[in-house]
């Protein structure tokens, strides 16, 4: 069976949903105090380039939190 390499940070691809918006989820759930410092699951933007950069907002004030990602 080929290896199938894990996949890397904390979103998963972004998706163009029925509505016409892109979508990107998180890969693993928040923990509450994450969301008490509130933290997105899900980021929503009309364009990749709007939603690339909401995700990197996220990406910044978590780890400005103490929120790490990890595979586990």
């Amino acid at each position: 069976m080929p290896h199938v390499p894990l996949p890397e940070g904390r979103w998963g691809e972004p998706y163009r949903s029925v509505d016409g918006m892109w979508r990107a989820c998180l890969r693993r759930p928040l923990t509450p105090a994450a969301e008490m410092a509130g933290l997105l699951s899900v980021v929503i933007a009309a364009d990749l380039a709007t939603l690339a950069g909401l995700q990197a907002q996220q990406d910044e004030q978590a780890a400005r939190g103490g929120f790490h990602w990890s595979r586990a």
